[in-house]
């Protein structure tokens, strides 16, 4: 694995129903790179079924064992098993939308919807999820039509296409600096160049631990 430049734009290329994408983007969150880090949705899985109610039960059995493995490898990221694998199109040429018009709200609605799906159990393959989430981030009426689904397919290809393996989450620098899979924190923060301090992450965490513990209650 090779460092990227702090100079350089740095690419995120992940689904949003893909637990490993979550646990990884949670952490740029955490580490203040979600800013600053382009992101790309891409369909890892593209002939999942438009309701997750048809998933089949090797479908559920993968889930589970994959979502077992983020709890393991990022035991400070709150991770709930959903239902099912939700189709992730129409979300992803949503935020492709959004991304256009206004980045800010964009990455709002994007941990939005990450955080809906894996810690509230949301179906966000639904119009109306999606729609209830761009709302709260002030932005009513977004259409994936158009713009938004070219892009989506465009990152789609750059993904499939580029030394990665076909595999996410990736990082990737402008002169191919790469980081496949589910980072740790501190690794993550070595090829972002970002000083990690490990007592205010851990503290952080915490926090948000004990928030969802009371939430629970």
């Amino acid at each position: 694995m090779l460092m990227a430049s702090p100079s350089q734009n740095i690419v995120f290329y992940g689904d949003l129903n893909c637990p490993f994408c979550f646990a990884e983007y949670e952490r740029l969150v955490r580490l203040g790179h979600a800013e600053t880090v382009e992101w790309r949705g891409v369909e890892h899985a593209p002939r999942l079924p438009l309701s997750w109610e048809e998933s089949t039960d090797a479908d559920l059995a993968e889930l589970d064992e994959e979502v077992r493995r983020v709890q393991v490898s990022a035991p400070e990221i709150l991770i709930r098993n959903p239902r099912g694998r939700p189709n992730s199109r129409l979300a992803i040429a949503t935020l492709a939308a959004i991304e256009r018009v206004n980045s800010t709200a964009a990455l709002a609605a994007r941990v939005g919807l990450y955080r809906a799906l894996w810690q509230e159990g949301r179906d966000i393959s639904r119009p109306e999820v999606i729609r209830e989430i761009c709302e709260a981030v002030g932005l009513p009426g977004v259409d994936a039509a158009g713009e938004g689904r070219r892009r989506a397919k465009v990152w789609t290809i750059e993904w499939t296409h580029g030394p990665f393996d076909r595999r996410i989450p990736v990082l990737t620098g402008e002169t191919q600096e790469r980081l496949l899979g589910l980072a740790g924190p501190e690794q993550l923060a070595r090829f972002l160049e970002t000083p990690f301090d490990r007592l205010s992450y851990q503290d952080a965490c915490r926090e948000e631990l004990l928030h969802a513990n009371r939430k629970k209650g």
